[in-house]
């Protein structure tokens, strides 16, 4: 998804930032479905793969507050509820 926003911001794919369901590059912003769309007429698979870092906690009894656990999850949709959210 990156190379194929980044294409058509004429932009370094690693200037693009993923937020909020949009593709952002400086002032300039797309939604994600959109993307999807753009690779489809090109033939390609919409795909991508996202790390995740959690904030650094300390064990319990070590100081600080920082001792929860913290979640991460992701939702995939199927490319057809993300075309029909970019019509």
């Amino acid at each position: 998804m990156a190379r194929t926003a980044a294409e058509q911001f004429d932009a370094p794919p690693e200037r693009l930032r993923f937020e909020e369901g949009l593709v952002r590059y400086e002032e300039r912003s797309v939604e994600i479905g959109q993307v999807a769309q753009w690779m489809r007429s090109q033939g390609l698979q919409p795909r991508m793969l996202y790390e995740y870092w959690a904030p650094k906690t300390q064990a319990l009894g070590t100081g600080g507050d920082m001792h929860f656990a913290f979640s991460y999850a992701t939702q995939p949709r199927s490319s057809k509820s993300i075309l029909k959210r970019a019509r």
